[in-house]
């Protein structure tokens, strides 16, 4: 089972259980909404982190991470705290979907949607853990789309990943 929680601390209160198919579903969904909306590249670093949660290539049911983990910079936390829940608007918007060969399933992916609006609000500078985000991008290689200028694929207009295109690989 995937997960998304608020911190990394053992509280499952704040955690939103995902299946497989959901997980996929979602960051997609999200990805897609997200470089619509990405300008800064912190934003983009944002949206290329979520897109790294690819289970075609990290396995089935191992997705799994904290908001506060997310490579957040203090300096432009607040904006780009709004530019995470406008793109969390933007899945429900539908925004990018019509470059998807199929229709996701609203009444699954919306609730998950809301829930993680409402952990994205509970999410304050202080909770950041700026350790996990400087791993993160300390790992980045000389090929890895945050050190090449952040391309996007050609079909789905979707900022790559490490892995590639998001969508392109949950076909």
């Amino acid at each position: 089972m995937n997960w998304i929680s608020l911190t990394s601390e053992e509280n499952s209160f704040d955690e939103i259980p995902m299946s497989n198919g959901l997980t996929a579903v979602f960051i997609t969904t999200f990805g897609l909404s997200a470089t619509i909306f990405a300008e800064t590249e912190t934003q983009k670093a944002l949206t290329v982190f979520m897109l790294e949660k690819d289970q075609s290539c990290v396995g089935r049911g191992n997705v799994g991470f904290a908001l506060s983990e997310l490579p957040w910079r203090r300096q432009t936390f607040k904006q780009d705290k709004a530019f995470f829940l406008q793109t969390l608007s933007g899945i429900k918007e539908e925004l990018g979907w019509q470059t998807l060969d199929y229709e996701p399933e609203k009444e699954l992916l919306f609730p998950v949607v809301n829930r993680l609006i409402q952990l994205t609000e509970q999410l304050t500078e202080e909770l950041i853990e700026e350790a996990a985000a400087v791993e993160w991008l300390m790992a980045a290689k000389e090929d890895d789309p945050i050190v090449t200028g952040f391309p996007r694929c050609e079909e789905h207009q979707l900022l790559l990943s490490l892995y590639g295109c998001h969508a392109c690989n949950d076909k």
